[in-house]
């Protein structure tokens, strides 16, 4: 009877081993896994970011370029539609880099330029809503012309009376 409670302790013991050595195997798994996997999943999700960051880009920049072409913007006057013609003139010029750079530009670039774009749509919703940057004043010459005149009669009737009073 003594041998049989020794072969249950030394049961117990092998089991306890097989779960620690299991339990080693699967972390040095999961940490390989880890070093592996989380790179990748780190640089696939930087990726999209950018290629996502990309599309917004030409999708607001496609955006604005159709919008002010497609006359949604009433001008008044040649002066604002001047300052929407330079506008639209500066988009097709980013249109231009984009086209020739989308590939090559990096996330600090990228943002530069979609923050430009983004002061383009604030600027856009102002003139959706009649506020333009240039505007025409005209001014009322009436009431300094008659003060001009008045003070020009006041002279002459000076020069009048000193010269007859001579």
């Amino acid at each position: 009877m003594s041998s049989e409670p020794n072969r249950s302790g030394q049961r117990r013991k092998d089991y306890v081993a097989y779960i620690a050595v299991g339990l080693f195997v699967l972390v040095m798994i999961l940490e390989l896994l880890l070093v592996t996997w989380l790179p990748r999943k780190m640089i696939t999700e930087k990726f999209w970011e950018r290629d996502e960051a990309q599309q917004e880009l030409v999708g607001l920049m496609d955006k604005l370029r159709r919008n002010m072409r497609g006359g949604a913007i009433h001008c008044q006057n040649s002066w604002q539609e001047g300052e929407v013609d330079l506008a639209l003139s500066c988009l097709d010029e980013i249109a231009k880099y984009l086209r020739d750079n989308q590939d090559n530009m990096d996330r600090a670039q990228i943002r530069r330029v979609y923050k430009l774009l983004r002061w383009f749509e604030i600027r856009y919703n102002k003139w959706a809503e009649k506020r333009f940057c240039v505007s025409v004043e005209t001014i009322d010459i009436e009431p300094l012309l008659r003060k001009s005149l008045e003070k020009y009669h006041e002279k002459l009737g000076d020069k009048g009376k000193s010269d007859g009073g001579d």
